[in-house]
């Protein structure tokens, strides 16, 4: 009796050693090569494919990638990031910096304020010209939107409400003998003492030594006043019927004479005395000079 061959074929057994009769473990992934099957084990484990061990990835470097913003935590074939406020895990990237500025549920800036995202997870809220606040709350700065006050005074902005305040008979007096322009300070014969500088300085002043002084409407040589880098004002002095003026405040540093120039306020009062509006200065090496004392 004839066989038939193509009978026998079809009803032979499978090639040994194919993937579909691997003994590869759980975690591996069969691939086959010339009709053999080769275990592997998966991303995050370890071994010969026919046993895998999770790997601790969180002692190494690769691919831990928290970035130094939380504790990684090792989990069965990968980890993840306790993150810390303000960042969010994402697989591949790790602690990721959330930007609360792009959804205004994640922020509580007041609706009118300028939200801007920062680095190590924070974000600011400020207020915009014409608003006064800490930009959680901003509220019209009265101030700011006109002239509701004379040209004699200042008008001085508080939550809820604003007043017109006389800077001759509300000022802060300053008595520094190191302000003089004859006070030379060179920090090289002065080890063990720092430069002055003005950089608490906020609203508006007087300045007193055996008489009354005004700051200097000419450049002030450096290591003058005390400092490094004096400040003198760009301008003349009002006269009484002036009432407050804006001038230009300069810095003597190395490269000119009225580096990082900024605004300040002036005004003569009737018993000849000068008041300035001043805001604090860029470092400690700046200070506002005044006349010999």
């Amino acid at each position: 009796m004839a066989v038939n061959s193509t009978e026998i074929h079809e009803s032979g057994p499978e090639k040994p050693g194919t993937c579909l009769d691997s003994d590869c473990h759980p975690n591996a992934s069969c691939s086959e090569f010339g009709g053999y099957g080769q275990c592997t084990c998966k991303r995050g484990f370890t071994g010969d494919g026919m046993s895998c061990n999770d790997i601790d990835d969180c002692q190494i470097f690769y691919p831990n990638n928290c970035n130094n913003y939380g504790p990684c935590v090792n989990t069965i074939g990968s980890y993840t990031c306790r993150c810390e406020y303000g960042f969010v895990f994402k697989e591949r990237f790790g602690c990721v910096d959330i930007d609360e500025c792009a959804d205004s549920s994640l922020n509580d800036c007041d609706p009118v304020a300028v939200c801007g995202n920062g680095f190590y997870g924070f974000y600011t809220c400020t207020c915009p010209y014409g608003y006064y606040g800490d930009g959680r709350h901003c509220e019209v700065d009265e101030c700011q939107q006109g002239t509701p006050c004379s040209s004699d005074e200042d008008c001085i902005k508080y939550i809820g409400s604003y007043s017109c305040v006389d800077p001759c008979y509300n000022h802060t007096v300053l008595n520094d003998p190191w302000r003089s322009t004859f006070k030379t300070y060179y920090y090289y014969y002065n080890l063990h003492n720092q430069y002055h500088c003005d950089t608490r300085l906020s609203g508006w002043y007087r300045f007193k030594g055996k008489f009354d002084q005004k700051i200097p409407e000419y450049c002030v040589p450096r290591y003058s006043c005390g400092t490094s880098t004096p400040i003198w004002m760009n301008g003349f002095h009002p006269t009484a019927g002036d009432g407050i003026v804006n001038r230009t405040a300069c810095s003597n540093s190395y490269y000119d004479c009225c580096t990082q120039p900024f605004n300040i306020s002036v005004k003569m009062c009737p018993e000849g005395f000068y008041v300035y509006k001043l805001q604090n200065t860029l470092g400690c090496d700046y200070a506002f000079c005044t006349g010999k004392q």
